[in-house]
């Protein structure tokens, strides 16, 4: 499945954003593909980064180099925490 995980930050060491990490991080391990939204980026937006989930701030704008990959996704399932996101 085509999964994007949304959130209100995916800077701090807090709740939902260590949620939406371990979930991003157990998903790809399952198979599914996964990327994740913020409107502020940082350390836990970075950390996945780094384990090829990626991550924006807008639509558009890619924290790495995943165009290529993402361009044109269709999501399956879109799971967003916190009631502006």
């Amino acid at each position: 499945m085509r999964i994007l995980l949304a959130n209100n930050t995916l800077s701090q060491l807090a709740g939902s954003e260590t949620w939406t990490c371990a979930l991003a991080l157990q998903l790809k391990k399952l198979g599914h593909e996964v990327e994740c939204f913020s409107p502020q980026l940082g350390a836990i937006s970075d950390h996945l980064a780094r384990q090829e989930i990626g991550c924006r701030d807008r639509f558009g704008k890619w924290t790495r180099s995943f165009s290529k990959i993402f361009s044109n996704w269709k999501y399956d399932v879109i799971i967003a925490n916190h009631h502006h996101i």
